[in-house]
């Protein structure tokens, strides 16, 4: 896909993705930035590419864009699951409990799509709190 169109988003978002997931996150930071689409500036691909930007150990960006998801959400929905997965890849495990807590809340549909079954959230599923969140919404915990 990407070589008939190296712009198109979601194909950089997958490329990015399984480059953090095979621990790769300088490699997938190209692919992660392109796949911010401009004009809409998605929270879950922005806080994809803050993870990328944590573990490429480039820190500063990844909270400079844990700060841009927390300020539009005066302006909007803001998945609180997105801003869950930043806090927890700058390290502050209790602030992502709280914010996939008001994800359950809010009925976020990245809590389907993200945090129970991305390996990014792994972590944070096999945590008590995570299995917990797990339960309430009527999935098993991880194994």
């Amino acid at each position: 896909m990407l070589a008939l169109d190296s712009s198109f988003f979601l194909a950089n978002s997958y490329m990015g993705m399984l480059r953090l997931f095979q621990g790769r996150a300088t490699a997938a930071l190209p692919y992660l930035e392109r796949a911010i689409d401009p004009k809409v500036r998605y929270s879950l691909d922005v806080a994809l590419l803050g993870s990328g930007y944590s573990k490429a150990d480039r820190r500063r960006e990844a909270e400079a864009l844990r700060q841009e998801l927390l300020a539009r959400r005066s302006g909007g929905y803001v998945s609180p699951v997105s801003i869950a997965l930043l806090a927890a890849e700058l390290g502050d495990t209790a602030e992502a409990f709280v914010w996939l807590g008001r994800g359950v809340a809010a009925h976020d549909p990245v809590l389907n799509y993200g945090f129970a079954s991305q390996p990014l959230f792994e972590p944070l599923r096999r945590d008590p709190r995570g299995a917990a969140i797990l339960r309430r919404m009527g999935l098993p915990p991880t194994r």
